[in-house]
């Protein structure tokens, strides 16, 4: 990344939080694991460069360039599941779309989670129908972030339903 994000690249780092799954009322496991982006020195959520990422085409890709070959060192284990969160405006960008072919090789081992932001420009029921659409052609599981939140309603999981194998619904 350069100097148009205001961040130096080894500023950023990856966090997994992970997601668990109930096998009974005894028993859980780790099913995947949530990909967060932080700083390095904040230990936080870098909230000034995603917007720069999120409203920036070549910040954008800026982005995608840094994350591919730190997500592909985790993916190199076979057994390890990852849900990538982006924003619904990121998939107006070319260059996401790039990320996600470059990915496929990958594609069971990733869940895409479209974020509960509403974005004015992607047309939630066209949009949003054509994205997941597009998704699952290249082989992804897809889900819908905090339900009930942001652009999504259970009428959208709904609308949905065929593309969608996961929604969260905020505690």
């Amino acid at each position: 990344m350069n100097s148009t994000l205001n961040i130096a690249p080894d500023n950023l780092t990856l966090a997994f939080q992970p997601i668990v799954r109930i096998v009974n009322e005894d028993t859980f496991e780790i099913s995947d694991y949530e990909v967060l982006l932080r700083s390095k020195d904040k230990k936080s959520f870098p909230a000034a460069i995603f917007e720069k990422i999120v409203n920036n085409e070549s910040c954008n890709q800026m982005f995608w360039e840094w994350f591919t070959p730190e997500i592909k060192k985790v993916l190199t284990d076979k057994k390890v599941r990852v849900d990538i969160n982006i924003d619904p405006h990121q998939f107006l960008y070319q260059s996401t779309w790039d990320f996600l072919n470059k990915m496929v090789e990958y594609n069971q081992q990733i869940t895409i989670e479209i974020t509960e932001r509403v974005s004015q420009e992607l047309n939630l029921k066209k949009g949003l129908i054509d994205t997941v659409k597009h998704i699952k052609d290249l082989g992804y599981r897809v889900a819908l972030d905090d339900i009930s939140s942001g652009q999504y309603s259970f009428k959208v999981v709904q609308e949905n339903i065929k593309g969608i194998d996961r929604v969260s619904y905020p505690c």
